[in-house]
């Protein structure tokens, strides 16, 4: 295999990762912004057969041989096939060392607490959800004592999400906020509070709407490639392409 033919493969194998990716960012969007209640156990079940198809594709020997092929010749790769080849070889020799059943299991419980939390929230019922905080958190640190062994299970979660990000970068950067905010919060709070009546009142959901979406409009969102959505707990995020954009809100009227 020439190098020509390796970067024509490692595209083609990151179009075909990328597709896996998004069906399974649409399932949780789904799950978590427009599926009804009772449909959890069943997403989980399909989020399981793609995240399998997923695991095998990214730690399979057809990946796995390319990236190293690639890797040992990362030098005669341009800046963007190599800086992709590091990135996935460092993915592949963390994921690679998950076993299949821990790695599945992970994936499921994610389905599971989210639907769990989201009853336990409109309930306020916390001990509801805490069995699936606890199982979260002991799976994230097994996890992590797989991939990285010598390092902190919080710090690996971190580098996992921000690259280079760690404790102790956390604590620097939260300490010089801190010097910052502390005062300025203070500052505001000595002086007389404004008159905030324009804020107070009832305020119909459709009309917030009609807000958000001049908003989205001021920001010059196009309609056609970022849609807006209610859920319990809002966020923003991108399905694999800036051309498939969702927000989602929560009114309180």
């Amino acid at each position: 295999m020439t190098l020509e033919q390796a970067v024509q493969r490692l595209a083609e194998y990151q179009k075909k990762s990328a597709a896996y990716r998004h069906a399974l960012r649409l399932m949780f969007y789904d799950g978590t912004a427009a599926a009804p209640r009772g449909t959890a156990a069943n997403r989980s079940r399909t989020v399981d057969v793609l995240g399998d198809a997923l695991y095998r594709l990214n730690t399979g020997p057809e990946a796995r041989d390319l990236l190293l092929f690639l890797d040992e010749r990362r030098e005669e790769l341009d800046v963007r096939n190599r800086r992709m080849t590091e990135i996935l070889v460092k993915e592949l020799r963390r994921t690679e060392r998950i076993p299949p059943e821990e790695y599945a299991a992970y994936r499921r419980l994610g389905t599971e607490a989210g639907a769990a939390w989201r009853t336990a929230k409109e309930k306020n019922d916390f001990p509801l959800f805490e069995p699936y905080l606890r199982k979260r958190f002991d799976m994230c640190r097994r996890i992590a004592a797989y991939c990285e062994p010598a390092m902190d299970p919080f710090d690996y979660w971190l580098d996992s999400n921000e690259e280079g990000l760690s404790k102790a970068v956390c604590d620097g950067f939260f300490a010089a906020v801190r010097s910052r905010t502390v005062p300025l919060l203070q500052a505001v709070m000595s002086r007389p509070l404004p008159d905030n009546a324009v804020v107070k009142g009832s305020f119909p959901a459709v009309r917030q709407e009609v807000l958000a979406r001049r908003l989205m409009e001021i920001l010059r969102l196009d309609p056609l490639h970022v849609g807006l959505a209610t859920t319990e707990h809002p966020f923003t995020t991108s399905l694999g392409s800036h051309l498939d954009g969702r927000i989602t809100t929560h009114y309180y009227e």
